[in-house]
């Protein structure tokens, strides 16, 4: 599954997006990834750290897409699709 939602869209904010995520669906909350281009931003920073999320800052490459979504899919006992 996934899911993207940007940190500026709408009237939520990346960091609101986790908290309610994080109380309707807590397993999903520890399986996101932000992505960000703002990571001089204090708001930001605080944010990763908060959560202890793993992140990607743009620009970024495919191969640490694949990376991380291992990662993730290890720590959360998913099965990995076998490559094409």
């Amino acid at each position: 599954m996934s899911v993207r939602h940007h940190d500026r869209w709408y009237d939520m904010d990346g960091l609101a997006f986790y908290r309610s995520l994080k109380e309707i669906k807590p397993g999903l909350a520890n399986r996101l990834v932000f992505v960000t281009g703002d990571m001089l931003g204090g708001s930001v920073r605080s944010f990763i750290e908060e959560t202890g999320l793993p992140f990607l800052e743009k620009p970024f490459m495919p191969a640490e897409v694949r990376r991380l979504a291992a990662e993730i899919a290890t720590r959360s006992g998913v099965e990995r699709a076998p490559a094409s």
